[in-house]
């Protein structure tokens, strides 16, 4: 996602009278296990009172990474956070 993409969307919704409530960030995409800019999404949602989801079902399990948690940089700051462990344990749900 492109913060200043999302600011600009955001602004053209309130412009004709649409209440933006909700954007849902993605930590480790399935295919290519990209990371939205958290932090960036994050002052934006706070600056227009929207509903911030991360969606860490893959990337999530980097917290427990001394290496990779930096990716995470921002999650504390959603409102919700999907997270599925046994993904990074490779097993079945």
């Amino acid at each position: 996602m492109i913060p200043s993409d999302l600011e600009r969307r955001i602004v053209e919704a309130k412009q004709k009278g649409f209440v933006p409530f909700l954007v849902s960030a993605t930590a480790g995409t399935t295919v290519y296990g990209a990371f939205d800019p958290l932090i960036a999404i994050a002052d934006i949602c706070k600056k227009y009172k929207i509903w911030m989801h991360v969606d860490g079902a893959w990337g999530g399990g980097l917290l427990m990474s001394r290496k990779h948690k930096w990716k995470l940089n921002g999650v504390e700051r959603a409102n919700s956070v999907t997270w599925n462990p046994h993904k990074m344990m490779g097993v079945p749900l």
